[in-house]
């Protein structure tokens, strides 16, 4: 038997994938919806600062989450706004308190994250944990206004092509098969699950808008239930 090992970059001639942001901030940049406007009622200007934040769990339940990103913010905008200030000073003090070497040098700048992942296009998004109980992960396009935590992969330059094989039954069979596990949810991971997958390969042009037209049919779908969240589209019973 040969196993299946990690690997750097994908096997195939496809954009690599990365995670999105990890802040490193206590939590002191993310806000509820009622956080947020509490906050902005303090602060006023804060509120061109505000972005909405998305992990596995908010991207599939649909659930609203805000981050202040104050990687942007100018000097002077930054000391205008005293209680975006105390954020900033809660996020140094933080990374100054930890163990970590490489943690304690970031506290040297506080407005930014530890990991940047921003894209200025189109990109699509992978949860990295979703449920097993349902036949496919949903996974879907977002657009260079919101910025994503690290809790789900990212794949800059992607197509619906590349949408279109991720969802497909086969990609689904190379999952099941390979990923890690959270408890029995499926945990998708870019070295071990999407860097080893074979992607198919010699694809003429026809198979390949075949492919585009069936992916294209699941985005139009999608947009048919606004009122849904990808939770109800992918749900086994209600799909």
């Amino acid at each position: 038997d040969s196993a299946i090992s990690n690997r750097s970059k994908p096997l195939c001639d496809v954009p690599e994938i990365g995670i999105g942001n990890k802040p490193i901030d206590d939590g002191n940049y993310l806000f509820t919806p009622a956080q947020k406007a509490e906050f902005i009622q303090l602060e006023p200007a804060a509120k061109a600062y505000f972005k909405r934040w998305i992990g596995s769990e908010e991207f599939i339940n649909g659930i609203e989450r805000w981050c202040l990103w104050l990687g942007d913010c100018s000097p002077s905008d930054l000391r205008a706004m005293p209680e975006a200030r105390k954020r900033v000073e809660a996020v140094k003090a933080f990374r100054l308190s930890s163990k970590s070497p490489p943690t304690r040098k970031l506290a040297s700048t506080p407005t930014r994250f530890h990991v940047e992942n921003m894209p200025t296009r189109p990109f699509l998004v992978i949860p990295e944990v979703s449920s097993e109980k349902r036949l496919y992960i949903p996974i879907g396009f977002l657009k260079p206004d919101v910025l994503c935590s690290n809790l789900v992969k990212l794949m800059r330059d992607a197509s619906v092509w590349h949408f279109g094989i991720l969802s497909s039954a086969i990609h689904m069979a190379w999952v099941r098969q390979v990923c890690g596990r959270m408890k029995s949810d499926y945990r998708y991971s870019s070295k071990l699950v999407y860097n080893n997958f074979p992607w198919p390969q010699e694809v003429s042009e026809k198979q390949k808008a075949a492919v585009e037209e069936a992916a294209q049919r699941v985005l139009n779908v999608r947009k048919e239930f606004p009122g849904s969240t990808l939770a109800d589209l992918y749900d086994p019973m209600a799909m």
